[in-house]
Order: C-alpha cells, then sequence, then structure tokens
C-alpha cells in the first residue's frame, strides 16, 4: 500500500476523489432548463443518488477532516460543486429574490440538501430515499416560494 501513498491518509483522499469523479457524472445532469418542478426533481435525484452511492466514503472523509488537509480540501471542493449545481438549478427563482434573500436561500438551500442533512434524514431518522426527496421537494418550494 505505502508503494503507492504517503499514508493512510492519502490513500483516504484519493478513495474520495474517485467517488467524487464517480458522483460527478450524476450532478453534471441536472442542468438549468425545464420547469421549476422538473428542476427540482433532478436535482433532488442526482443528490439522493450521489450521497447513496458515496455514503461510506463521505462518512469517513467527515470525520477526518478536520485533522487531514487534503481530505478538507477535497471536501470544500465537493461542497463548491453542489453549490453551484443547486444555483444553476434554481436561479429563476433565485433571481427573482434581492440580492441578500437570495444569499440566505442559497446558504439555506445549502444546508438543506447537504450530506449531512441526507444522512440525518435517511441513517438517523430511517427515511427512505423516496421519503427524504418528499421532505426536500416540500421544504424547497416554501423556501424558495417564501
Amino acid at each position: 500500500m505505502f508503494r503507492y501513498f504517503d499514508g493512510v491518509d492519502d490513500m483516504r483522499a484519493a478513495v474520495i476523489a474517485e467517488v467524487g469523479e464517480r458522483t460527478t457524472e450524476l450532478f453534471a445532469e441536472v442542468g438549468g432548463s425545464g420547469s421549476f418542478e422538473e428542476r427540482v426533481s433532478r436535482l433532488l435525484h442526482a443528490r439522493i443518488a450521489g450521497f447513496e452511492l458515496a455514503a461510506g466514503v463521505a462518512r469517513v472523509a467527515r470525520l477526518r477532516e478536520h485533522e487531514v488537509p487534503v481530505i478538507a480540501a477535497r471536501l470544500e471542493e465537493e461542497r463548491a460543486s453542489l453549490r453551484g449545481q443547486a444555483a444553476a438549478a434554481l436561479e429563476p427563482e433565485l433571481g427573482a429574490q434581492p440580492e441578500a434573500a437570495a444569499a440566505d436561500t442559497e446558504v439555506a438551500v445549502e444546508v438543506l440538501l447537504s450530506f449531512e442533512s441526507w444522512d440525518l434524514c435517511t441513517r438517523v431518522r430511517g427515511l427512505s430515499a423516496e421519503q427524504t426527496r418528499r421532505v426536500w421537494t416540500r421544504a424547497l418550494v416554501r423556501l424558495l416560494a417564501a
């Protein structure tokens, strides 16, 4: 193992990068065209499928990110990518809000659709993917209608 990696954390970072590449394909399919319902459906489908794919690695990465800079950097790249994905999918609704309100809404969307939120819904609360999608859809509709 140490022939290929400088240490366990370098190996973990490589695994995180590999999983990140696989989930990037899912996230790229979201796009910003279509009705609000269509965009939200694609966004949530991609998030849930990506989080299901990355769950084990994502949990370990979050445990180690505070101690391992390379893991923290990779997770921040993933979070930035997810922020961009949501902003693109919800651009019409965010663009209709005053700038300060849109900035607050973007943060709320990031928290709502985060891995941590998904993990709470599925692992802690025991919700299925469909139940999580329903909860998230209801919250997004209310958040963006406000």
